[in-house]
Parts: C-alpha cells; structure tokens; sequence
C-alpha cells in the first residue's frame, strides 16, 4: 500500500467520520426539538392552571371572576380591579401560547384550545367592557396577538349590537 493509498484512505475514513456526525447531531436536534415542544407544552398547562386555581382559590375570587364576566357594572372599584388583573393574567396567558405556537414550541392542537378559551373570554360583556377601557392597552396594537385579540372581542361586540 502506497502512501498515497493510505492519504484516500484516511480522506474515506474522514467522510464516514462526518457523516456519522451529522447524522448524530441530526438525531440531537430533532430530540431538543421534542423536549422544547414538549416544556412548552406543560408551561401551557401551567399557566392554564393557574390561572384557574386564582379564579377558584377562594368564593370571594370566584365571586369576583363570575360578577365581572357577566355583569360588570355590579363590580365595586376594588373588585373591579381585581377582575381587571385576572383579566390581565390570563390574556398574558393567551399571548404567550400565541408566541408559543408561532414559534413552533407549542402545538396546532394546544393552541387550538387556546383559541376557544379566547373566544368564549371575549364573548363575555365584562371581558370586552375590560378590553376596551384597559386591556388593550397592554399589548402592542401592531402585534398579531393584539389584532387576533381585538378581532375576538369586535366579533362578539357587533353579535352583542345585533
């Protein structure tokens, strides 16, 4: 065997060698990729959770939650107040799954759900009544979670108007 034999040999030896790695860390990329899905996925649950444990945690909560989503004119200031940061709380929640979903760590599935909590959110008078005096005002109003947003809320406002 020449030593120029041994040279293509050893060029051989080099490409099955980063072959072999390429092919590694293609299996490395596509298993972070399903542990990112997958934690954004839980932190969906969590904060989905959350956000019904705080409305729950106590009748006075749940009282508050109830009163503000279909009546809030019955709402004192400091109630309404309180609604005003569950409010808060959870359209934050819906703008995070958004982020999530576009990003791609969260699933079409779970954003889905998402979706239809938003719907039934802004098919609520206090929930809209909410939006226009404040809630808007937290997000960026050329953001596409801003205009998803405000789109939910004008629908069921214009069903509200008919």
């Amino acid at each position: 065997m020449t030593l120029e034999d041994l040279g293509n040999l050893g060029d051989f030896i080099g490409g099955l060698a980063v072959i072999a790695t390429l092919v590694y860390l293609a299996v490395q990329i596509r298993q972070n990729t399903r542990m990112l899905r997958s934690a954004g996925e839980q932190t969906t649950r969590s904060d989905s959770t959350a956000t019904i444990t705080l409305a729950a945690q106590t009748p006075e909560n749940a009282a508050v939650f109830h009163k503000g989503f279909s009546n809030p004119g019955a709402l004192s200031p400091e109630e309404r107040t309180q609604f005003g940061l569950f409010m808060a709380a959870a359209f934050y929640h819906f703008q995070q799954g958004y982020t999530a979903y576009r990003g791609g760590t969260q699933s079409q599935d779970t954003w889905k759900s998402q979706v239809l909590a938003l719907q039934l959110y802004a098919a609520s008078p206090g929930v809209r009544d909410w939006w226009r005096r404040q809630g808007n005002g937290l997000f960026d109003s050329e953001s596409e979670f801003w205009r998803l947003a405000d789109s939910e809320v004008r629908k069921h406002d214009e069903s509200a108007a008919s």
